[in-house]
């Protein structure tokens, strides 16, 4: 639809996931609420079984893949602190989207993105298009350049389960099983 505005992700880089499933989750699921494409920021993904999820991503031409790793960087984005490879690397994204996207989110690999709910639009609630034509209107009307909505940050991708936990969510996505620990 060529009224629909195009969402990029810029994110942020991602180290230490070893589990393939997360970032499947994770993509797939910004996919479905409207991201249009994403760029990922790989510092240590460098397993074969995350090689391969990014790659089936890669051929769908959902997201771009920038080695940001230690040896590709000479030292650049490892050496200093995170959050210096987190402003390279969102300034990287900005320079090679602008003006290919309508809007960029940024935003690192434990915060999962959340669109309005109730807003009786066409789009299933938490989709992120209601917010981004408020970000248009934001724009249209006020000049503003820049506009938030909110995410939900899921910190405990790390966090190992107890056993009980484990059994209880064995048949919950990443997403459900990791969001329902940091409510408790």
């Amino acid at each position: 639809n060529k009224n629909e505005k195009t969402l990029v992700q810029c994110l942020n880089p991602v180290y230490g996931l070893k589990d393939p499933r997360w970032i499947i989750e994770y993509l797939n699921y910004h996919r479905a609420i409207g991201v249009s494409h994403v760029h990922v920021y790989n510092v240590d993904l460098h397993s074969k079984e995350m090689q391969d999820a990014l790659q089936a991503f890669r051929e769908e031409d959902f997201i771009t893949r920038h080695d940001w790793s230690d040896k590709a960087s000479g030292g650049y984005t490892t050496r200093k602190t995170y959050e210096h490879a987190k402003w390279a690397a969102q300034t990287d994204c900005a320079l090679r989207t602008r003006g290919i996207y309508d809007f960029a989110l940024f935003s690192d690999i434990d915060e999962v993105a959340v669109g309005p709910s109730g807003s009786k639009t066409k789009y299933p609630d938490g989709h992120l298009a209601p917010a981004i034509d408020m970000c248009q209107e934001a724009w249209k009307n006020r000049k503003k350049v820049a506009c938030s909505f909110n995410s939900n940050t899921v910190s405990s991708i790390y966090t190992k389960l107890t056993e009980e936990e484990e059994l209880a969510m064995k048949d919950k996505l990443l997403l459900e099983r990791y969001n329902w620990i940091e409510a408790k």
